[in-house]
């Protein structure tokens, strides 16, 4: 039921959660990032966006690279998460996850190369990627 790029929403939540590690591999740390709205106006100057944890220009994701993107959105590294299978599995149970579609490969691609640029994310985040050979 969870594997690398399965998307799910969380009760009470709008946003897209991800799992961008393999939990096959390692089922006591799965890497889940959330995809949120990505605000490119005026207000941010240069580089600003970088420095921006809610908005975060390492991985843009547009309409048409999966189902649930209707306008440009980032990956909120910043907000990364690290779970186990057994505690998405609870929170299945309990009808608090509900699985969308999955992410097709080109994008979960991009989302783990982004993560690798990201000053937003966890560096266990990344250790994990790294230890599965994932990035």
């Amino acid at each position: 039921m969870f594997f690398e790029g399965t998307t799910f929403l969380v009760k009470g939540d709008c946003h897209l959660w991800v799992i961008i590690s393999n939990p096959v591999s390692c089922q006591e740390k799965v890497v889940l990032v959330n995809f949120t709205s990505f605000k490119d106006n005026a207000r941010f100057k240069d580089n600003a966006r970088a420095h921006d944890a809610y908005n975060d220009p390492s991985c843009i994701i547009l309409p048409g690279e999966h189902d649930f993107i209707v306008k440009p959105t980032c990956v909120n590294y910043g907000g990364a998460l690290i779970a186990s299978v057994d505690h998405l599995m609870v929170r299945y149970n309990r009808g608090d996850i509900k699985i969308g579609k999955p992410v097709a490969l080109p994008l979960l691609t991009k989302i783990r190369e982004g993560a690798m640029v990201s000053e937003h994310i966890l560096p266990i985040a990344c250790d994990i990627l790294l230890e599965q050979d994932l990035v």
